[in-house]
């Protein structure tokens, strides 16, 4: 468990080292740990800061040089100023890369009880809720935790200075709700003796823990006698989240496994925050959701682009529901625990576990989260639950009668070259006009039962025999782009066709027609599957966006309208949308020359295939 002592070297190596240089000196001892082997245990620094009522934090939490350390005063004393959080880690004099040691606390805060375990830095407490701490426990951790003691002592309202602690004893008050207002901690070779009066303050009284008798809550446990605390789960880690709720605002954090949100109220979550406390690792938790009018707000196949360790994902303010989530571990974490997580969603109940990135809530549906509850679990281990059905999603139907490639008898599959209804070519740059002169051939359907029963379906809902070509092909595009969000789908190749362009296609319409979610080339591909069933002459293309310096591979869809290729990207309309930096109208239905797109669009994918390979590969959904 070295990482945790080298961590903090790394996070801290200029403030420690600028500290060792101004006189602290090394010192050893040599410390028998196994048959045959010595150690020599360098002094440590312990350095910690506190979270005080209308002050806020003390010093930066990115420079431990402004915290205090080695026994001075953390908080206040005389001002009645509650403590609400602290920090604590640890740093060696000297650079010890053997070194392995941490250090662990968890607090008794107003209105939860003893808090979980935190470590290392974690903050125990809160802050922003206005809650007293009331008790705090100290102790080591770590294969050379023998080697050392850790002593503390805490200003109690009321009572004044109590008296020091050590090595995870008690140090305040319990029953009595009174506030702590100040800390000291230091840390020293194990037997050695401390200096009892430091900082020139001396305890108003005799023992370190003043209690009555009775019980105090502990978060995730059963209660514990308040003479005598005992706080379980000093070798688990922490998941702890809270949330934004409608008309609520942000609740408190809540830990492992516990309900954050509301069911039965029927109010949406809008925001949510997610960390993790006690790590025996190095690593991290990263989140993104699904937020109403937004979509997601990362990339669901780029993690490292997530929102992580405690900062915000969703909104505050704006009143948009989220109505799906992912979350994942990094680094070791990640090769250590599952993290498993579920939703409470409008109409549909709990739905089961999802874990490690998977997302659950809903897609397509606009319904809310409502609530969710996050717990750690090692590494494949038992689930806490079901985990069959986590995320909802359109479920396709089943086709009535045939299941061919043709919605009825009246229709067939089309004759290369013949339209049934000859184009008008128009000198129009108007999408409106350049869509209702085109060329129609008899709608084209995939061979695939489940895809073409979709297409159906989804046509049924959105078109009518009145709609001009151009309302039609609005209509489906404006469909993609409200029923889908931008996820990368792996798409299991489908049919027996005898084109690989085919394939790609009908392959890749599976996620954005029947599943809610795809990159641009799922977008793409269901823009080509709608549109050749009313009748036009479309083709998915793959290749990159001109984006200065670095290209990006994208997919996208062209339609042949009388002799010139016209651009439709909804994936694309779809992000600009999103993100509040174009219109949907910006990708739809462009020519090569139109000047929104001139040289952006690349035609040559990656592996040299250019547009042109791309349409005269297509071959009608034909299969052997």
């Amino acid at each position: 468990m070295k990482i945790r002592i080298n961590k903090l070297v790394s996070r801290i190596l200029v403030g420690v080292m600028t500290i060792a240089l101004m006189g602290n000196t090394f010192m050893s001892a040599d410390k028998t740990l196994a048959a045959g082997s010595t150690f020599d245990a360098p002094e440590i620094n312990v350095y910690y800061r506190t979270h005080i009522q209308n002050v806020g934090w003390e010093g930066e939490e990115s420079d431990v040089t402004t915290w205090k350390q080695n026994g001075r005063m953390s908080g206040t004393s005389g001002r009645a100023l509650r403590l609400e959080g602290i920090n604590i880690m640890l740093s060696p004099n000297t650079l010890c890369p053997e070194l392995d040691l941490g250090i662990q606390y968890t607090t008794h805060c107003q209105d939860y009880g003893w808090l979980p375990w935190s470590a290392d830095g974690d903050i125990s407490g809160t802050e922003g809720e206005s809650k007293r701490l009331e008790a705090i426990e100290i102790q080591l951790t770590g294969e050379h935790k023998d080697l050392y003691d850790v002593y503390y002592r805490v200003h109690a309202q009321d009572f004044g200075w109590l008296d020091w602690a050590k090595n995870g004893a008690p140090a305040g008050t319990a029953g009595k709700a009174k506030r702590l207002e100040g800390i000291q901690i230091v840390v020293v070779k194990a037997g050695s003796e401390i200096n009892y009066n430091m900082d020139d303050i001396v305890s108003d009284v005799d023992s370190a823990f003043v209690a009555a008798p009775g019980l105090s809550p502990v978060v995730n446990y059963e209660n514990t006698d308040n003479e005598n605390p005992v706080i379980p789960g000093e070798d688990t880690p922490n998941v702890i989240y809270k949330t934004h709720v409608q008309n609520d605002g942000w609740q408190k954090w809540k830990y492992n496994g516990q309900l954050s949100g509301t069911y039965g109220r029927s109010l949406r979550l809008e925001g949510i925050r997610i960390k993790l406390g006690n790590k025996p690792c190095d690593g991290g938790i990263v989140y993104t959701t699904h937020v109403q009018d937004y979509g997601w707000q990362s990339d669901i196949d780029k993690i490292d682009n997530w929102t992580s360790n405690g900062a915000i994902s969703g909104t505050e303010g704006k009143a948009k529901r989220l109505e799906a989530i992912c979350i994942a571990l990094t680094g070791e974490m990640a090769d250590t625990y599952d993290v498993y997580y579920r939703v409470h969603a409008q109409d549909f109940g709990w739905l089961d576990w999802a874990k490690n990135g998977e997302p659950a809530g809903t897609a397509g549906k606009a319904k809310r989260l409502e609530g969710i509850e996050i717990c750690l679990v090692e590494k494949g281990g038992e689930a806490p639950g079901p985990t069959d059905r986590p995320y909802v999603c359109p479920e396709p139907t089943e086709p009535e009668g045939d299941s061919d490639n043709k919605p009825s008898d009246d229709f067939d599959i089309p004759v290369e070259g013949e339209p049934i209804i000859p184009g008008t070519p128009t000198t129009s740059t108007d999408p409106k006009d350049i869509l209702n002169s085109a060329q129609l051939y008899a709608p084209l359907y995939t061979g695939d039962s489940e895809i073409d029963a979709r297409v159906q379906e989804i046509l049924g809902q959105i078109i009518t025999e009145d709609m001009s070509t151009y309302e039609k092909t609005l209509a489906i595009y404006n469909w993609i782009m409200d029923n889908n969000y931008y996820a990368w789908h792996a798409s299991n190749y489908r049919g027996n066709y005898i084109s690989d362009y085919d394939t790609w296609c009908v392959s890749q319409s599976y996620s954005s027609l029947c599943l809610g979610y795809g990159s641009c080339v799922n977008y793409a591909s269901a823009f080509v599957v709608l549109t050749r069933a009313i009748g036009l002459d479309s083709y998915k293309i793959y290749g990159a966006l001109n984006n200065g310096n670095v290209n990006r591979d994208h997919g996208w869809a062209v339609v042949n309208i009388n002799g010139t290729l016209y651009t439709f990207d909804p994936q694309l309309s779809d992000e600009a949308v999103g993100n509040g930096w174009g219109s949907a109208m910006d990708y739809f239905c462009k020519s090569d020359d139109d000047s929104d797109i001139k040289g952006y669009y690349i035609n040559v994918d990656d592996e040299g295939l250019t547009r042109k390979d791309y349409i005269e590969g297509f071959n009608y959904f034909k299969q052997y």
